[in-house]
């Protein structure tokens, strides 16, 4: 591919690093997810970096902030520790103050999880929560 602006993961182990974690998953779920991946481009990367990330203070909509618990990518593998920018009961309340005009502001973290979450052993559980707090949004 000569198109820079695409990028993908490396080799098995570092997307069992990124995505998955250990315990919470079936073997034969990370190999079609690996066997079936597909690229990234550098602005879906640039998204989770400062100062990239901007208050989107024109949104007004709800916001449902959801990831495994052990998600490596955006919490480091803990996202249950406390905040760092801001009250809240868990790292996905930092985001908050990325949609300081939303109707309403929520999250939800599948126990044990990695950053793929429909890959984990908790996806209904996940499907779950989305679709409860659709309902409940009136979505």
């Amino acid at each position: 591919m000569n198109d820079k602006s695409y990028m993908g993961t490396g080799s098995p182990s570092s997307d069992r690093f990124a995505f998955f974690a250990k315990g919470a998953y079936d073997e034969d779920a990370f190999k079609l997810a690996y066997n079936t991946k597909q690229t990234h481009t550098l602005g879906e990367f640039l998204t989770i970096a400062e100062p990239a990330s901007k208050p989107a203070t024109d949104y007004k909509g709800h916001v449902f902030v959801v990831t495994g618990e052990k998600d490596i990518i955006f919490c480091g593998g803990n996202c249950l520790q406390k905040p760092t920018t801001g009250s809240g009961n868990s790292l996905l309340d930092d985001t908050k103050p990325l949609y300081p005009n939303a109707a309403s502001f929520s999250t939800y973290i599948t126990p044990g999880a990695g950053h793929a979450l429909f890959a984990h052993h908790g996806t209904a559980e996940t499907i779950s929560a989305v679709l409860s707090w659709c309902k409940n949004s009136g979505l």
